[in-house]
């Protein structure tokens, strides 16, 4: 027996529990009443909530103040409802349940959740973002090809940085609106890790490009290890923002990884140069020992030369003179 009054926002957030033992209750701004709200649009005493064997029965006692059963209108009247009913009691949103209503089934906290848990704690979130932008920052220094510039670098640095604000705070906004908690800290530690690793393969794109040129395989490596990684961090922000079965999230974040990935692949390769009036190299100058084939010594191509500049050479036929 008894029942549970459950306050929350206009967004559905969960404000306050209350509970009652008793078979009744009333509510109002009164203080004789047995929920008080601090309410100027709620009546002194508004509404009489009472447990029968049928279910809940709604007197509403008020009669100037304004009250919502299930989004419908109701003024001085007795209505039988089932638990769960949602009520607008003046401005105050609640919603009433039996204590013998049946809640969700609980969920399994997964490896995925303890791993999301533990790196968003604020110290983790500090000093992975501390390392990242250190790491982002002598990137950005190494990959200057003119004179050192504090400002220009700086502003390179604080680019990356503001993108990833917005890209976090975006996902952020949703997250609050669906499950009514921001969880900025995840949704920037998962950033933080893809700005990681998409700064790391800059290095290995430099070592492809270094050893094969501009070979196709590079530039479909470079979509290829894009796409996966967007995706990967897409369903990792779909995990925490919504509450999605496995397919629907893996489809969703393939469309969104591969449809972005493949615009910037159109892009970049509209006056791709297997159509330009002239080829293209790629200028990047690394040390030797990047190289995967070491290249010759003087002296062996100079014993080589001859194998390797070895052509075939037709004969003229003779002619003869008649």
């Amino acid at each position: 027996m008894g029942f549970v009054i459950q306050i929350t926002n206009r967004a559905g957030r969960v404000l306050e529990y209350r509970k009652f033992a008793t078979s009744s209750a009333t509510i109002g701004r009164g203080f004789d009443c047995d929920l008080i709200l601090d309410d100027p649009f709620v009546d002194s005493c508004h509404l009489r909530i009472v447990e029968t064997c049928n279910g809940l029965l709604l007197d509403t006692t008020g009669e100037q103040g304004f009250t919502s059963i299930d989004g419908k209108q109701r003024i001085g009247c007795s209505i039988p409802v089932d638990s769960g009913v949602q009520l607008v009691v003046g401005s105050s949103n609640l919603r009433v349940y039996r204590s013998s209503h049946s809640v969700s089934p609980v969920q399994v906290f997964t490896p995925v959740d303890r791993f999301l848990a533990t790196v968003s704690a604020p110290w983790v979130a500090v000093t992975l973002s501390v390392f990242v932008f250190s790491f982002v920052g002598f990137s950005k220094y190494i990959s200057l090809t003119s004179e050192f510039g504090f400002y220009d670098w700086l502003g390179r640095c604080l680019s990356e940085f503001l993108t990833a604000v917005i890209w976090v705070s975006i996902w952020a906004l949703l997250t609050r609106i669906t499950k009514h908690d921001s969880r900025f800290l995840q949704h920037w530690v998962l950033a933080q890790g893809f700005v990681f690793v998409a700064t790391l393969y800059q290095y290995a794109d430099e070592a492809l490009r270094f050893n094969l040129g501009s070979h196709p395989f590079v530039t479909t490596a470079s979509f290829l290890t894009f796409g996966f990684s967007f995706m990967v961090l897409i369903w990792f922000h779909l995990r925490v923002a919504f509450s999605q079965r496995r397919l629907g999230r893996i489809i969703s974040s393939a469309c969104l990884a591969w449809g972005i990935a493949s615009f910037g692949f159109i892009q970049a390769n509209v006056g791709n140069e297997m159509f330009a009036d002239q080829p293209e190299f790629e200028p990047i100058a690394l040390p030797v020992w990047a190289l995967l084939r070491k290249p010759l010594s003087p002296d062996r191509f100079l014993l080589e030369s001859d194998e390797i500049f070895e052509f075939e050479v037709e004969e003229p036929e003779p002619e003869f003179l008649f």
